[in-house]
Order: structure tokens, then C-alpha cells, then sequence
């Protein structure tokens, strides 16, 4: 018996297509017939043969239409058409096997109601539609695996029943040892149901489906093979008896059930071996089928409707031999045309390793047919006695009379006469129901003559071959007869010449003095007698393989031209077939075959020349310095590889090493031959070294220094942090070693040599030698520093804060040596900057050369006064139900609110909020107070009508205007105003005057009404929209400027205004300089830049103006950037030493700190820009800001879960989590669009998984969770 165990996987390769053509061969079969039947063979039609290297000629499936025509599905080559009345045999649906195609792997074919052709295609996962023509008509599916509406994992059998309702069996039989099931059903009312069967027994790998009004029968693998049987409701029935291995089901019209029987004959995995080529398995196996065909071991079981046993039908008994020959052998499906009760058997001879397919008809008894047929006499006619008697036939008097499903006979009612009269004949037609129709004509029977005839009239058939053109030109026959009296002549029809393309009758007639005689009637059958002929044979190719490789054998009928006298679709064939493997010279034959079997071959020789590996020689160690002040270096591809590296094109992991790399690196080398594209891979050992010493800005070699008044000298860190690079290492990791040490005390003049050493952790060393020159000072009296005045401002309107501009401190000292003067305070605010609402200290100290300082700050407080903006209803209808109280919320009197600071909470309060039904026709005026977090009060007020209504009363809540706001373009658009108003009634449609997303043009009418509809109740309201553009124009302001002047010149400020970078979504922008272009200045002062646009909207930006007094050299740096992290969230400092603009300092050079190179791990870093000017520098310095706007990646596995003994399962992302990571945030956020299961999701299930870091950068996958119910806690898993 056949088992499921044994049911190979369905995937679509030839081999697993053989499978499929396996698991359908001795699993499935399935359709119908009539009430207390019996059976009667007709005749057989011969379909062809598949098997073993010809899998795609399988019969897999037949149906019927509504007029009797067979289709015929085979697994690769397509659907044929047959008629059974004129045996006319044709492809409608192309397919080749293993080629795109129509179809791919189909299972099975039914016909709808309104004859729409269903195939379940296997490899597409759809449900594809055709009309009987073979047009396309759609699919149902849309491609994806799964157990709900539209989604199949590979459909096996489908059917209709009598309402039109689609029954589909489909199975997941990916993991053989744990295969889901579904019956998947579309009702013709629109709904559908996925089912995986009763309690009693669950459906298991089905095969086939039938079902009529009462009844939903499946074939599947369950208990090794049976019928299961359920009621239209879904429940379990029971299961079909006297039945071994079952294959295809069918219901007929009066309800009788046939299912094909395999008995328990064959052993499946012997059956596999003989289709996928193993001879010896094919010997063991075909002693059995045969045994097994000439036992009537194979046979259709038939039920009566109350699915009780009632007939076994195969050879014997009810299909004897001796009175029908062996005609059921090995059954693999059935059909039934409906109307003429004509039984269609697709019915298998093995054949070695082939089978052979045979159409066997049979009419069953009672049919179907009620129509009677049509009789149809020829007119009246006269007919001579010869010799005292006359006679008439069949043919004589019928003229062509029609029956829907065949006729049995046709008798008339007097066929000889022997005197002269006029007779009434009546032909009766009878056909295979019964049926009867009859008609009369007249036949006058006149006196004794001798009639005019052809003596030697033989109708026979004369067989001739069809010319070149696929015809036939008629020959003169008229010689090759005689007639009764030498004096006539003979009339041929049709005339000799006439072309013919198939069977014709030939009338010829005697002809004397213009009466014709009884004519003579034979047949000229010509049939296509000229093979084809290839025209086109590949040439021998050549093709070069290594030891070991294999070359598959392509497809050649592309390149095959070929042409048949009567056929354009031949059929095109080659041995070996497409796909298989060769390693040595190989004869490839080509064979094409039209419909008469005639065929042509051509040969021709696949070379197959072994060539040599393919082989480069790398370096086996290779070592990499990093030098001074270089924290990268390049290796050229020639340093890494032996020999000759000519036509060879190399792709190298990496060649560029940095301090991340110091150590041992392996590096795989990939390189390709150019010429014959053959690849080979080596791997060199890259040992990266530092040998660069750190950088050091080490002073001039004297440093003249006072010692202050207090008589001691603290000597300082000769150079500080900003002044100590290394090329790998940060300063941290630096041993920074000063002799004497910082903090060392003097307190005698002269000079002291400074030793500093730097050695970085690969002990590469840099020395700096400097000399302190220590004089006695004089000066001990502190400078004197002057701060601002404290200010104290309100907000900026609209901003949570102010700009604040403030001028530096003024510090002067009884010396004329310099002054230093530092920010002292951690508030990271400059002049010109937005300061946020609060209270600020700056502090300053001044310092002048002796070492004497002062102190001095000022205050800064930026206080919020600005009141919450709101924006209330003119008026506002409040509705609720009669008998309730109604509780009105502030939102539902605003529009709009906000306020300058985001931050704050906006309270909002009303001064009534409940209202009753005593309200009722009342306009009330109510007051809305909103205040925020700094105590800023908004108050309005809105005249509130009050509406009561009756429950299911229809109200349309609406507000009286809506402001739309202005996209980054200037567009407005039209919201949906659906999410915005309230219906009393839930299910209410709103419609619309304009279109939602549709462009709103501020010209025009600025009302939309808004129309809410529940069945005949209808209410409307008008909005009145407000275009509001609230978005900042953008200003980018020129880079900071120096000026050269001499010593008491000043400097007129320009006009700015119309040079600056400024752009707004909607235009119109105003841009205003302070100071104003003419203000004259002395010294270096801070220009702002204020844009405001036709909204009232505004941005600020600040630039500098220094001026340079006779030639003093200036430098000015690049503007802030804003640059992204590398795929590792590391970034390495680009040199910027050229963006740097030096004035007055030609040839100067720039140095970088920190250096070009290094590795950059924080968000945010300063880079200074330094020139260094005889005994002092001038720097200059900016940020860089770093973003990270990579999305996290997410890598999932798919699970499957078991519901708990409540019925639920819960899932984490760590259970579905297969390494998902970002390159810069560990607190990645993970949501899933589905997280917990019940019954209702047994099954397949898609679940999203949503990934966002903390810089809202965010990515989705989806993956796959299978519920199941080990528990069986689901009563009903619909």
C-alpha cells in the first residue's frame, strides 16, 4: 500500500518533477456518474506516452465542459482539447518542462460552471484560469506560501460542486515528518474558508477533492490511504469503505461516488526508482504491475449517495475481456461529460519504463440525456421499378440528422416496393438515452425502366500523400468508369484540380440528354506521407573544462530550425535531454516529429578539451609600516604577488592597513583571468608595525618668563594636551615624561633647560628640548577686567529663548606686556547664540605676563512671556444623546494650540465642561483658559450651542475652519477630513467636497463641505481652510572674514544682504544686517543676518569680520560640518589643513590637531587649525559633528510555536532574532506587528518586525511563525 512517508517533496527540479508526476501517478484520480449505473465500452483514443526522460508527456488530470469537450492536463507539455465526436486532438495551453511557460509543475485541471478552465500550478503557487480557447483569464493567488485566502504552498487537487463553489486541497510538505494541510474553499458568494479538518481526524497530505451538495470527500495520505468524508458544515462524517490505496474522487449528478482503488498491489519506493532511471529497480517493479493489471488488482470503486458499497468496476466482472478486451489497466483519472452521461477514463499501459495513456469512453446507463433527437428527411423523390421491384435505404432518405450525445439507429418504415404508387415513408432516429424523433416524405414509385447507372461503381477508399503544401489536387476519375448505356457521359463533383486538405467525397454521375442517373459515391483520403526536414543543425561546439568539472547540456531547439509540409508545431526532441551533466565528448541527436510520426534527425558533437587549473602565488609574509604623522599606509598590489601578473585582474579584501590593524592580517587575494574568466585565490600574512614617533609642538628653543612678585616660579607643562599627537595612540596612552616636572618651583634668574619625552606604547620616542629664561619682574599688581553689563531679556517671539549678543571683557594691566583673557564658566553659549529660557553666569579671567589675574562675570536671564498660542472655534454645536449627561473636552473648542517652548505642558481648562438634557436649544458661552508651564495665560471664549438627540439620531460634529499648513514645496493639501469630525452613529460614511491629499488653491473658494451618511439619514457642515506657511526660510551665512588695514585706518561694513544664501519653501524673503552696510568699525566685530518671509517667519546666522592691523597674519577655518559615521561607527579625521585660508602667511605652514588620521569615537569634535608666527601662533578652530544615518539590520529566522493550555503563545524579539545588529546603537528598538497567538492564528503566520535606533533610523523584514495546537485546545480553528 501506499503510504504517506513515501510521497516525495514537491519542489519543481526535473528530477522532483518526476516526483510529482510519481505522486500523482498512484495517488490521485478523481470524478462522476449516475443512479443504479452501469457501463459500456465505446472506444479509446490514444494520448500519447511519459515516463522516465519524458516527464512532461504525463497525463496528470482530465475534465469536461458543459459541451462535452475533453481537456487533457499534462505535467510539462501543456493542455490538449479533444473532441469526442469528430476525435479532433489539440494543444490550447503551451508548456515545455523546466522552460517558462503558461504553467509550471501543474497537479490538477477542473472546469467551472461557466466553463473556466482551473489548474493548480504547483510551482507558481496559483490557481491559473483559462478560457476553453487557452486565453488567460486571471489567477487566483498572488504567488505567496501560506494557509489563508490567495496564498498556497502547492495545491494537489481542486474541484467544483454543483452551486459553483471551489474546493481546493493544499499541503506544506517542505518537512516531510511534519506536512500542514488545508482544504481551502471559495464560495461563489464571495467568502472563503481555510480548513485543516476535524477533531475526529485532521486532514494529512491530501491528494484529490470532491464535494456536492451534501458531501466533501478528500483522498489523503491518513491511516496509509483513505477517503474522508465530511458534511458541508465542516464536520466529520466518516470515512469510505471497501477502498484500498485511494487516488482521484468524483460525485455525478445523481450523487454516486467514484474513487479509483490501487489496491495494495504496488510498493511505492520502488515505483520512484523505476522514474528516476534505475534499470534494476524498473525489473524488479514491472513483473508486479503487470501481475497486478492482469489481476484487476486496479479498479474504481463506485458509492451509492448514501456512501454504502455499490459496484467495483474494472476488467472483471464488470468489464469483462472476453466481451470488451482488456481495456482498464492501470486507472489514473476519470471525468464525466454531464449532459450525455459518457464516462472518460485516463487509463495507463506500462511500457519498460514508460506508460502508455489511453482516453477510454464509456457510456453509462441511464445517462443523462433528455433531449431527443433531431430527424431530418430528405425532400420527396421518385424511384423507377427495375425488373418489378425497387428498394430504398437509410442513406437514401436521411439527410443529416443531429443528436447532443450520438445516435444508436435510424429505421424507416418501408424499405422495397413492387407496384407503381406514391408511398408515405416516416424515419424514426433513436439515440443511445432512447430518445426518439421522426420525419415523412413522400416516394413515388413509377413503372419498369431501365436506369441510367455506373456499372462498375466501387466505394472503396482511395488513400493518397499530400503534396509539398500540405494538399491535394484531385484527379479526373471519370475514365476509370463505365456506364449502362455507352451513350452517356460522366459528371464528376467536385471537378478534377480542386485542392483538398482532407477527406472528400467524390460524386460521380451519368449524364444522358441532360437527365442524370443514380450516382456513384467514393471517398479520396489523402494524409501527410513527407517527413520533415531540419534545415538548420548546430554546428560542433567546443567547450573547455578542469579535472573534475562537468558541463551541463543546453537547450539547443532555439537554435534548431526545421519546417514539415503540414505542421508547424512539431515536436522537437534531444538526446541527450537539456540539463544533463557531461565531462567527456558527447554526440547530441535532435529529433523532430510532426503529427503523423514522420521525423528527421541531425546530429552533431559537444567537445568537451580539458584545460589546466587556474593557480596565482602570493608572498607569504608581508610586513606594513605606519610612519611619522600617518596613521594609514597603502600596499600595491605588486609588493603582495609572485610573477607575472599580465591578463590578471586582482580583487584584494583590503590594502590599506591603519592602527586598527597593527598585528598579524590575513588577506585573501581573489584574481581572475582576464582572457578565459577563470578565478584562483591565494592568502598573504600583512604584519602591520608603528615606527612613527609622536608629534610634538615643541616651543622656540629659549621661553623668556618673569617670576612674579611672590619670588616663586611654577613651571608649567611646557606643552599641553593640544600640543602632544601620535599617529596611533591617543594622548592618554602616551607616557608624556618632563624634566624637571610640571609644578617644579624657581625662584633665582637665569636659564633652565627643559627636558620633554613622549614615547608612544611601541616605544617610538620624540624629545623636545626647550630653554626657560627666568627674570625677576617688577610688576605685581593684578590686571584690571571689565565685564558687560548683567542683561536681562525677554524671549525672541516664537522661540523658547533669545539671541544674545554680548562684546568680550576690556582688561588693562600697568605693563605693556600681553593679556590673556579666558572663559572660565562650563556654559557652552558664544555671543550671537540662542540662549535658552533661564538664568546664566559668565565668568572671565584675565592674566597678564607676570603671572598676576583677576576675575570678573556678569549675568544673563532670558525669561518666557509669551502666552500659549490658541486658536478657537468661532462656534461649536455640542451633541450628545437624550438621557445622558454630556461632557464637553477643550480640545473640542480648539483648532489649534502650541507655544514657544515644545517642552512645556499646556494646561487646559474650561469653565463648564457638563451639560444636560435641560441644555437642550441653548447657546452657552464658554471660556477656555490655557497656561503653560511659566505661568502665561491664553484665555477665549465660544458660544456653544447644545444639541440633544435621540439614539441613532445622525449628527455630524464639525469644526468651523481648519488651518492647513504648507509643505517644504509651499504645497497645501487637503486632509481627510474623515479622521477629523465625529458622527454620532459609528459606521457613518463621510464624504468630502475636495478630494483628501488633493492640492488646496488659496484662490479659490476656501470652504469644503463635509457630508456624513448612515442608510437614509444625511447631515452636512462647511469648513473654512486657512493656509498657514510656518516653516523658516533657511540662511546660510558667508564664511568669517579678516580685513587688512594699517595701523589707525577703519573699516566701512558692506551690504551682506544681497550676497547671503537664503531660500524659503514659499518665497518672499526679507533679509535685514546688524549692524546696518555703512556702520564704520575699528575693530573685529560680529555680523547677524535676519531672514524673515512674507509668513512672519524668521532665521538668524552670524559671521565675523577681524581686522588685521599692518599685515598681523589671521587664519580662518572652515564652517562647521555635519559628516556621517563609517559602516563601523568610527570615523577617521580627513586632512583640512588646505581648507584652511592664512592671511598675510604665505608659505606659513598649517598644522591639525588633532592629527589627519585618527580615529575619531566621539559625536562631536573640535578640530583646530594652528600657524605658527615667529615666537607666538595664530589658530583658529571648528566642529564636526557627526551623524548617524544608517539603518539597524535585521536578520531573522523563521519558528514555530505551540499554543498553552489556555490556547494563547507569546513571541519575543530574541525568539526570532538570528544576529540582527546596528553599526552604532546597542539600544535598538525591535516591534513586532504581532506578537501574541491563538487559535484564530493556527498556522502560518507573516509577522513584520519594525528596527529604529536612537537616531530614528529605522529598517523592516518580515518572518514566518507557525502555530500549532499539540495541546488540542482548539475546538474550531476557523
Amino acid at each position: 500500500m501506499i503510504s504517506a512517508a513515501e510521497i516525495c517533496d514537491l519542489k519543481g527540479s526535473s528530477i522532483q518533477k518526476t516526483c510529482t508526476f510519481i505522486f500523482l501517478f498512484f495517488i490521485f484520480s478523481g470524478n462522476v456518474f449516475g443512479q443504479d449505473p452501469s457501463f459500456k465500452f465505446l472506444d479509446d483514443f490514444n494520448l500519447g506516452s511519459g515516463g522516465y526522460r519524458s516527464e512532461g508527456e504525463i497525463v496528470i488530470s482530465i475534465d469536461t465542459d458543459s459541451q462535452g469537450n475533453i481537456y487533457v492536463l499534462t505535467y510539462g507539455d501543456g493542455v490538449y482539447k479533444f473532441n469526442p465526436i469528430n476525435q479532433n486532438y489539440s494543444k490550447i495551453i503551451n508548456d515545455q518542462l523546466g522552460e517558462a511557460g503558461a504553467l509550471n509543475a501543474p497537479l490538477d485541471i477542473a472546469i467551472d460552471n461557466n466553463d473556466i478552465i482551473h489548474i493548480a500550478d504547483g510551482g507558481s503557487k496559483l490557481i491559473k484560469k483559462f478560457d476553453t480557447s487557452g486565453n488567460s483569464k486571471g489567477n487566483i493567488g498572488v504567488g505567496a506560501v501560506g494557509g489563508g485566502k490567495d496564498e498556497f504552498w502547492q495545491p494537489t487537487g481542486l474541484e467544483f460542486d454543483s452551486e459553483n463553489n471551489l474546493y481546493i486541497v493544499d499541503a506544506d510538505r517542505r518537512d516531510e515528518n511534519n506536512i500542514l494541510s488545508y482544504l481551502k474553499i471559495y464560495y461563489a458568494n464571495g467568502t472563503f474558508k481555510s480548513f485543516q479538518g476535524p477533531p475526529e481526524q485532521k486532514i494529512e497530505n491530501p491528494y484529490r477533492v470532491a464535494a456536492n451538495n451534501n458531501y466533501i470527500l478528500i483522498s489523503h495520505a491518513a491511516n496509509n490511504g483513505e477517503v474522508l468524508v465530511l458534511n458541508k458544515d465542516l464536520s466529520y462524517n466518516s470515512k469510505l469503505n471497501s477502498i484500498g490505496s485511494p487516488g482521484s474522487l468524483y460525485i455525478d449528478k445523481s450523487d454516486f461516488i467514484y474513487a479509483i482503488d490501487y489496491g495494495e498491489e504496488i510498493d511505492f519506493t520502488q515505483v520512484l526508482k523505476l522514474f528516476s532511471g534505475n534499470i534494476l529497480a524498473a525489473l524488479q517493479l514491472y513483473p508486479k504491475i503487470v501481475d497486478g493489471i492482469s489481476r484487476g488488482e486496479f479498479k474504481m470503486q463506485i458509492y451509492n449517495s448514501n456512501l454504502s458499497h455499490y459496484l467495483t468496476f474494472n476488467d472483471e466482472p464488470a468489464n469483462p475481456r472476453s466481451q470488451n478486451g482488456d481495456h482498464i489497466q492501470f486507472p489514473l483519472d476519470i471525468a464525466l461529460d454531464g449532459s450525455c452521461g459518457k464516462l472518460f477514463l485516463n487509463d495507463g499501459k506500462v511500457n519498460g519504463l514508460e506508460l502508455d495513456f489511453n482516453l477510454e469512453i464509456y457510456q453509462r446507463t441511464p445517462s443523462f440525456d433528455v433531449t431527443k433527437p433531431t430527424a431530418q428527411c430528405v425532400g420527396n423523390f421518385e424511384l423507377p421499378l427495375v425488373d418489378g421491384s425497387a428498394s430504398i435505404t437509410v442513406d437514401d432518405i436521411n439527410d443529416a440528422s443531429t443528436d447532443n450525445c450520438g445516435i444508436e439507429s435510424i429505421t424507416l418504415s418501408q424499405t422495397t416496393f413492387t407496384e407503381a404508387d406514391v408511398y408515405d415513408v416516416v424515419m424514426t432516429v433513436t439515440d443511445n438515452a432512447g430518445n426518439k424523433d421522426t420525419c415523412t416524405l413522400e416516394v413515388t414509385v413509377t413503372d419498369d425502366e431501365t436506369p441510367l447507372t455506373i456499372t462498375n461503381c466501387d466505394a472503396s477508399i482511395v488513400n493518397v500523400s499530400f503534396d509539398s503544401n500540405c494538399e491535394y489536387e484531385l484527379e479526373d476519375y471519370r475514365d476509370d468508369f463505365t456506364t449502362s448505356d455507352p451513350e452517356a457521359t460522366i459528371k464528376q463533383d467536385p471537378l478534377p484540380g480542386t485542392t483538398i486538405s482532407d477527406d472528400q467525397i467524390i460524386t460521380l454521375t451519368p449524364v444522358l440528354d441532360g437527365e442524370e442517373g443514380e450516382s456513384c459515391k467514393f471517398t479520396v483520403s489523402p494524409s501527410d506521407a513527407t517527413k520533415p526536414v531540419i534545415t538548420n543543425c548546430p554546428e560542433d561546439t567546443t567547450v573547455s573544462l578542469k579535472e573534475g568539472e562537468t558541463y551541463p547540456v543546453p537547450n539547443y531547439e532555439s537554435e534548431v530550425a526545421f519546417s514539415d509540409n503540414c505542421d508547424t508545431n512539431l515536436a522537437f526532441s534531444q538526446t541527450p535531454v537539456a540539463g544533463t551533466e557531461i565531462e567527456e565528448t558527447t554526440t547530441v541527436t535532435i529529433t523532430v516529429t510532426d503529427n503523423a510520426g514522420l521525423k528527421d534527425t541531425c546530429s552533431f558533437d559537444i567537445i568537451v578539451e580539458k584545460v589546466e587549473e587556474f593557480r596565482i602565488q602570493c608572498v607569504e609574509n608581508y610586513t606594513a609600516e605606519l610612519g611619522y604623522n600617518s596613521n594609514t599606509v597603502q600596499i600595491l598590489t605588486a609588493e603582495l604577488v609572485v610573477g607575472d601578473t599580465s591578463g590578471i585582474e586582482f580583487d584584494i579584501e583590503t590594502q590599506q592597513f591603519s592602527c586598527d590593524d597593527i598585528g598579524e592580517n590575513s588577506v585573501i587575494i581573489k584574481a581572475s583571468n582576464s582572457d578565459t574568466g577563470e578565478t584562483a585565490t591565494c592568502t598573504v600574512s600583512v604584519t602591520v608595525i608603528d615606527v612613527g614617533k609622536p608629534l610634538i609642538v615643541c616651543p622656540a628653543d629659549v621661553q623668556t618668563r618673569e617670576i612674579p612678585s611672590s619670588g616663586v616660579f611654577i613651571l608649567p607643562q611646557v606643552v599641553d594636551q593640544n600640543g602632544i599627537a601620535d599617529n596611533c595612540s591617543p594622548y592618554e596612552d602616551l607616557e608624556v615624561v618632563q624634566d624637571p616636572s610640571a609644578g617644579t618651583e624657581f625662584t633665582g634668574e637665569g636659564d633652565y633647560d627643559i627636558i620633554l619625552t613622549v614615547t608612544d606604547p611601541y616605544n617610538n620616542v620624540a624629545v623636545c628640548e626647550v630653554t626657560y629664561r627666568l627674570m625677576k619682574s617688577s610688576d605685581n599688581e593684578p590686571p584690571v577686567i571689565k565685564c558687560p553689563e548683567d542683561i536681562s531679556v525677554n524671549n525672541d517671539n516664537g522661540v523658547c529663548g533669545a539671541v544674545i549678543n554680548f562684546d568680550d571683557p576690556i582688561a588693562t594691566d600697568n605693563s605693556d606686556g600681553d593679556i590673556s583673557i579666558v572663559r572660565s564658566d562650563t556654559i557652552d553659549l558664544e555671543s550671537g547664540d540662542v540662549f535658552p529660557v533661564g538664568e546664566y553666569t559668565l565668568s572671565y579671567i584675565a592674566s597678564d605676563s607676570s603671572g598676576n589675574s583677576s576675575e570678573c562675570s556678569f549675568n544673563i536671564k532670558i525669561s518666557d512671556t509669551q502666552p500659549p498660542v490658541i486658536e478657537c472655534k468661532p462656534t461649536y454645536t455640542f451633541t450628545f444623546q437624550s438621557g445622558t449627561t454630556g461632557i464637553l473636552e477643550a480640545e473640542d473648542l480648539l483648532n489649534s494650540y502650541r507655544d514657544n517652548c515644545d517642552g512645556l505642558d499646556i494646561v487646559l481648562n474650561l469653565d463648564r465642561t457638563d451639560f444636560t438634557g435641560e441644555d437642550d436649544g441653548q447657546t452657552i458661552n464658554v471660556t477656555l483658559t490655557a497656561s503653560d508651564s511659566n505661568n502665561n495665560v491664553s484665555t477665549c471664549t465660544v458660544p456653544v450651542e447644545i444639541r440633544v438627540i435621540e439614539e441613532n439620531e445622525l449628527e455630524l460634529t464639525c469644526i468651523d475652519e481648519y488651518i492647513i499648513e504648507a509643505d517644504e514645496n509651499c504645497v497645501y493639501r487637503v486632509p481627510d477630513f474623515s479622521d477629523i469630525v465625529d458622527t454620532s452613529i459609528d459606521g457613518a460614511e463621510i464624504q468630502q467636497s475636495l478630494e483628501a491629499n488633493s492640492v488646496f488653491d488659496s484662490n479659490v473658494d476656501p470652504y469644503i463641505r463635509v457630508t456624513a451618511t448612515f442608510e437614509d439619514q444625511t447631515d452636512f457642515c462647511d469648513i473654512y481652510l486657512i493656509p498657514v506657511d510656518d516653516i523658516n526660510p533657511v540662511i546660510v551665512c558667508p564664511e568669517d572674514e579678516m580685513i587688512n588695514i594699517s595701523s589707525g585706518e577703519t573699516y566701512t561694513m558692506q551690504d551682506y544682504t544681497n550676497t547671503v544664501g537664503v531660500t524659503d519653501n514659499c518665497g518672499g524673503v526679507n533679509v535685514l544686517q546688524q549692524p546696518e552696510p555703512g556702520t564704520v568699525i575699528d575693530e573685529d566685530t560680529n555680523i547677524l543676518l535676519t531672514a524673515t518671509d512674507d509668513s512672519g517667519n524668521t532665521t538668524k546666522c552670524e559671521f565675523r569680520i577681524d581686522l588685521l592691523t599692518d599685515g598681523e597674519v589671521g587664519i580662518n577655518c572652515p564652517s562647521n560640518k555635519t559628516l556621517e559615521w563609517d559602516e563601523n561607527c568610527s570615523f577617521i579625521l580627513p586632512d583640512y589643513t588646505e581648507e584652511a585660508n592664512v592671511i598675510n602667511g604665505e608659505g606659513l605652514e598649517v598644522s591639525q590637531n588633532p592629527l589627519p588620521g585618527t580615529l575619531i569615537t566621539n559625536a562631536q569634535v573640535e578640530v583646530t587649525l594652528n600657524v605658527e608666527v615667529e615666537q607666538s601662533s595664530v589658530s583658529c578652530s571648528f566642529m564636526i559633528n557627526l551623524e548617524d544615518n544608517t539603518p539597524p539590520v535585521l536578520q531573522l529566522k523563521d519558528i514555530n510555536i505551540n499554543l498553552d493550555e489556555q490556547g494563547t503563545a507569546s513571541v519575543s524579539f530574541e525568539d526570532i532574532d538570528n544576529g540582527s545588529y546596528d553599526n552604532c546603537d546597542p539600544d535598538v528598538t525591535y516591534t513586532l506587528s504581532k506578537s501574541v497567538f491563538s487559535c484564530k492564528e493556527l498556522g502560518v503566520n507573516q509577522v513584520q518586525v519594525l528596527a529604529e535606533d536612537s537616531q530614528g533610523n529605522s529598517s523592516t523584514a518580515t518572518t514566518t511563525i507557525t502555530v500549532n495546537d499539540e495541546n488540542a485546545v482548539c475546538n474550531d480553528p476557523l
